[in-house]
């Protein structure tokens, strides 16, 4: 019988052993006979503990006639001990695979609690490449602190991609929009579910105003926030004029930007440093001490554009050219 239909549970084996004799039942029943003549036990209200599963049978007593309320309860000695007892409320409240947000989630928890056997439970739930991925991403502390603070989000748990983490480290290119709308706290951060973070990816909240607005104060999304928390997210969204981003939408879009890295890695030398690194090391001031620069645009052409440009956030609007320069200009530029 699948887990979904088991209810494990804890008990002493005085009122186990006292149970069997109540059913005139030999202990060994409980584990030879199959699942149709599994013995039924009574207990005494409080002697069993259930360890997951009471809202399945809260559920099932509302929903299921008298005739089928009867779940199949795995014993366990209660003496088993604590890190058993975990083991097993974890095996039963992952009837499905957990995903690899699950995973890393689980993993980052136990290390920083020092628990090192669940640590190592979790990681076994991963091939051998998964796990020497993860191990390369832990070394590298900037990616670690980022993929910590973005899986600390349930909703984008679900999007966690580990066999694609050795690309993403061998491009060297190394996100506050979730955490910024609930002013970086943890609690609410906790609260933004998978429904709000896929409803809402990919959508300009400034250009879509309306029907984001609609979406947030009515609380299709941001569900478990209170329409006072709605409405100052919404105050913090309707001037945010970029896609809004998500770890699925970072991984879809890093197929493409790997590509541009790996063109980009062509012109220079990169090193240990990442490409932003490499690239803000060989800048220079534009020649003629003003405040345009050319920029290349295509094999021949050149723009003329403000310094102040390559401070500018993705999410804006980047100043558009001023001038438009011969090839032949450019290139003299260039050379000099």
């Amino acid at each position: 019988m699948a887990l979904a239909h088991r209810v494990p549970a804890a008990v002493s084996r005085q009122n186990l052993a006292a149970a069997l004799r109540r059913a005139n039942v030999g202990a060994r029943e409980l584990l030879t006979n199959p699942e149709p003549e599994m013995p039924r036990l009574c207990f005494p209200p409080g002697q069993l503990q259930g360890l997951h599963g009471r809202h399945r049978i809260a559920a099932g007593l509302e929903v299921l006639s008298p005739a089928h309320r009867w779940w199949v309860v795995d014993v366990y000695s209660d003496d088993i001990g604590d890190d058993l007892k975990t083991s097993l409320i974890e095996e039963y409240s992952n009837e499905m695979p957990p995903s690899d947000g699950e995973i890393y989630r689980r993993i980052r928890q136990y290390a920083n609690d020092g628990n090192l056997h669940g640590e190592l439970r979790w990681k076994a739930r991963l091939c051998s490449n998964s796990q020497t991925r993860l191990q390369s991403l832990f070394k590298n502390t900037r990616l670690r602190h980022a993929f910590d603070g973005v899986l600390g989000i349930p909703g984008h748990r679900n999007a966690m991609r580990i066999s694609m983490l050795h690309r993403v480290m061998a491009v060297s290119c190394d996100e506050d929009f979730w955490f910024s709308l609930v002013d970086d706290d943890p609690a609410s951060v906790a609260k933004i579910d998978q429904h709000t973070v896929e409803t809402l990816q990919l959508m300009v909240p400034r250009s879509e105003a309306k029907v984001v607005r609609g979406l947030v104060t009515s609380g299709q999304i941001f569900t478990d926030f209170d329409e006072d928390e709605r409405d100052a997210i919404w105050e913090k969204l309707r001037s945010f004029g970029a896609l809004v981003p998500s770890l699925n939408s970072f991984f879809e879009d890093f197929k493409c930007f790997e590509s541009w890295a790996h063109c980009l890695t062509r012109l220079f030398t990169l090193g240990k440093s990442t490409v932003r690194q490499t690239m803000d090391g060989l800048w220079t001031t534009c020649s003629d001490g003003g405040d345009m620069c050319p920029v290349q645009t295509s094999e021949s052409a050149f723009d003329g554009r403000h310094v102040a440009v390559r401070h500018a956030p993705l999410s804006t609007d980047a100043s558009r050219p001023k001038t438009q320069k011969s090839a032949g200009q450019g290139a003299e530029r260039d050379r000099g």
